[in-house]
């Protein structure tokens, strides 16, 4: 089991404890016109340049890997309409956990692939990491996003917040509320549940961290089941 790192903590959970409060205020059936989530962390070029607001991840779910950020561009004439899909490989995390630095020039970024607003709202898909490679990556012989070897699910940080994890007797455990990145490999180390529990105290909250290794994630029509158990890593 993955041990989690005080560093790992410390520096990714910032990020992502304001990436829940976002989730949890969303829907994906929610009808906006323009994209819009509070300020997360800051991305910026190699240079100090500020490309805007790290909103999102696609992760994939079978691995728990990230594999794309995704940020709300700056703008000065009111809220952006799309979203910039930047390869998570690119980005170098500071300490504090909220400052993304990518190695990547800002003249790149006018031509860096987007989604419209109205795209954002589905559910990703392989062809959202087809397009990041042909732009970020175009010499490759083989994508280095998507693995011919084992099928992806794919699936947005932000959708896992809120999320009913249960034990295969469907004793139900908590639901997500945060999760906890490691910043060096790129992966989702942990979950933290929370649940109500019988006190005294009105509004009692439990909250128990969970390693990603203990949880299945089965897909049933258009929603994700988190079922925990002990997996057996091959």
């Amino acid at each position: 089991m993955r041990s989690i790192s005080n560093t790992c903590i410390r520096g990714i959970l910032i990020i992502l404890a304001l990436l829940s409060e976002a989730g949890a205020r969303s829907s994906p059936d929610t009808n906006q016109s323009n994209i819009h989530h509070p300020k997360q962390g800051i991305a910026r070029t190699e240079s100090g340049e500020e490309i805007g607001s790290v909103i999102d991840f696609i992760v994939d779910l079978s691995t728990g890997r990230i594999l794309l950020a995704v940020v709300s561009p700056t703008t000065t004439h009111g809220k952006p309409s799309s979203v910039l899909l930047l390869p998570w490989s690119l980005a170098h995390v500071d300490s504090t956990g909220s400052v993304f630095d990518f190695g990547i020039a800002a003249s790149t970024i006018p031509s860096a692939p987007r989604l419209s607003a109205k795209r954002w709202k589905q559910r990703p898909t392989s062809e959202w990491l087809t397009a990041v490679d042909a732009h970020w990556n175009p010499r490759a012989a083989q994508p280095t996003l998507v693995s011919p070897r084992s099928p992806m699910t794919l699936g947005k940080a932000t959708a896992l917040i809120g999320m009913r994890v249960q034990e295969a007797d469907n004793t139900l455990l908590g639901t997500i509320r945060e999760l906890v990145f490691d910043p060096e490999d790129g992966v989702i180390a942990a979950v933290i549940l929370v649940r109500a529990v019988d006190s005294s105290e009105q509004n009692h909250l439990e909250f128990t961290p969970m390693p990603w290794e203990q949880l299945y994630l089965q897909p049933r029509r258009n929603t994700l089941i988190a079922v925990a158990g002990h997996k057996t890593l091959t």
